[in-house]
């Protein structure tokens, strides 16, 4: 780790006998060479150092006022940014000398280049043009009002907006008192025509999210921290087309949420026939209170009072059927045992062997644990067309008598 360049100061150094500051930030030269000059020009003042690697070496905060430092932005204050001290340097910072003195002179930027409003200047003009300091500070004033806006720092304009596909996306959110339902249909109607081809299914998931707060720009709120997202999907039954139409964060998806959703797209025309999602808790507790069962996998359209299928998610039923598999086994109706000591046989015979039957088996899909159980891929290849072929073929063979291998193959 770098040590700060100035003579007998510490900081960043691993020796366990020169205690750290905590809160102290090591900040690398600037890219400007006259910028670089200047720094090197304070680090020299006062004491002995001659050369300095400006690619390598480095000035820790401690050689910085307070005034060179960037402030937080609007939404990190309101956020409550951590941490409380500020790390980023202004573009013109210059370090204090050894004596703690600050560097008096024009300043320079880290860019030889700066934009405004008005153009695109350069620092040799801001130089040659500024002779007098009070009209130098007068300039600066300006050019940071150009900078900063109540809506933020360098904040896209609605123009920019206009031309971005994700900032035209609005999704139904749980805030919004009635979904909003237009944009599905704008969307929709520039692509397709046709009863028919508005038959759709809902997918929805619960998604966890990290804990993290984030500032949306465009509306100009704070969003987070959330442990979770629920997502709904609204896709073509009879053709290829899917729009997310609703998200809210820390919620689970219930009885009257999804009532609410397939009523306004039934009032645009769009006709719910089916919905999809896993078998976790929450999702159990939905079918639950829509009386789902085994004999019972569909309810009542609140609208036209057709009925609307149920599915649980074809992957995560993969991941369940191997789990059980491999911890217990299944016993079927006719009272034979079949479990994982037939593929554990099938990984015995291929032992050794150049030539292998099912390649595509390992050791890997039979001992899973943590978040291997979560694995869909590992899931499909125990059920795989290749995996059932093989132990076909060695049951012919007469290697796998003793494990019921017609009744796997089924």
């Amino acid at each position: 780790m770098p040590v700060c360049v100035y003579e007998g100061c510490f900081s960043g150094s691993k020796r366990q006998d020169k205690k750290q500051i905590p809160g102290v930030h090591l900040h690398t030269f600037p890219k400007h060479p006259e910028l670089r000059q200047k720094w090197l020009q304070q680090i020299q003042k006062g004491t002995t150092i001659k050369y300095v690697n400006f690619e390598k070496d480095v000035v820790c905060s401690l050689h910085f006022s307070a005034h060179h430092m960037k402030e937080k932005s609007y939404a990190q204050k309101v956020a409550g940014y951590s941490p409380v001290n500020n790390r980023r340097l202004k573009p013109d910072a210059i370090p204090l000398s050894v004596e703690g003195i600050d560097y008096d002179d024009i300043p320079y930027l880290r860019s030889p280049l700066v934009t405004t409003p008005s153009g695109v200047f350069s620092i040799t003009h801001f130089e040659e043009s500024s002779s007098n300091k009070n009209v130098q500070h007068i300039y600066i004033d300006k050019v940071g009002e150009y900078i900063i806006s109540p809506s933020g720092i360098f904040t896209i304009s609605p123009i920019e907006n206009a031309g971005n596909k994700k900032c035209r996306v609005k999704l139904f959110t749980g805030d919004n008192e009635n979904v909003q339902h237009n944009e599905l249909g704008l969307f929709y109607s520039r692509r397709h025509n046709g009863y028919q081809r508005k038959i759709d299914m809902l997918c929805f998931d619960e998604t966890y999210i990290s804990k993290r707060i984030c500032f949306d720009k465009k509306n100009e709120q704070v969003i987070g921290p959330h442990k979770s997202v629920q997502t709904v999907i609204a896709r073509g039954l009879t053709n290829n087309w899917k729009q997310p139409i609703y998200y809210n964060f820390d919620e689970r998806m219930t009885k009257e949420i999804l009532y609410k959703i397939i009523e306004e797209l039934s009032e645009i025309g769009f006709n719910v026939v089916g919905i999809v999602s896993d078998s976790g808790s929450t999702n159990v507790g939905l079918w639950k209170s829509l009386d789902i069962s085994i004999d019972n996998t569909s309810f009542e359209h609140p609208k036209t009072n057709a009925r609307i299928h149920v599915f649980a998610d074809v992957p995560h039923l993969l991941k369940l059927a191997r789990n059980h598999l491999l911890d217990s086994g299944f016993i079927l109706p006719n009272g034979k045992f079949i479990g994982k000591n037939i593929l554990h046989e099938l990984l015995n015979i291929n032992y050794g062997k150049d030539y292998k039957f099912a390649h595509k088996l390992s050791e890997r899909h039979l001992f899973v644990e943590g978040s291997g159980r979560m694995n869909v891929r590992l899931a499909a290849n125990v059920f795989s067309n290749s995996v059932s072929k093989a132990i076909a073929y060695c049951g012919e063979k007469n290697y796998l008598d003793k494990y019921n291998w017609k009744e796997v193959i089924i």
